[in-house]
């Protein structure tokens, strides 16, 4: 499970809001896909994304839904879960990875579990800071 329920350290919440003071917004123009199955992770997800300016397309919490998301309006960028209820992503990101759409997968598996399908990925290991995602979908917002 992502960190994000977790008390962060004070240090972290610190750089965090340096982060947010040197630009209010960084995510103010970035539209994200944000695909999980575990609802607060999902809703930590969305309000953190959220925070920093991003349009947070979702949560989807199947590959369905992020699919139909997916083929309603583009997306800058896609936070996934490798792991849906036993469903693999594979499938998503390679459609994202065809759309030239930088990925950010969250994800309690190991590298060597991971399908080269996502080699291209940002891959973040559960549990992970707050800081730690917002830096990473920041820097994969600057790439889309």
């Amino acid at each position: 499970m992502l960190c994000l329920h977790l008390q962060s350290s004070r240090a972290e919440r610190k750089r965090l809001e340096l982060l947010m003071r040197a630009n209010d917004k960084p995510l103010s123009d970035c539209r994200i896909l944000v695909v999980e199955d575990e609802y607060l992770i999902a809703d930590d997800l969305r309000r953190t994304l959220s925070r920093l300016g991003a349009e947070v397309v979702g949560p989807a919490s199947t590959l369905d839904q992020a699919f139909q998301l997916l083929a309603a309006e583009p997306v800058d960028c896609a936070v996934l879960d490798v792991n849906l209820e036993g469903e693999m992503v594979y499938t998503l990101a390679e459609q994202l990875r065809r759309d030239q759409v930088p990925i950010v997968v969250a994800t309690g598996y190991d590298d060597t579990f991971l399908s080269n399908r996502i080699a291209a990925a940002a891959v973040l290991e559960k549990p992970c800071s707050q800081e730690l995602l917002s830096r990473t979908v920041i820097n994969a917002c600057a790439k889309s």
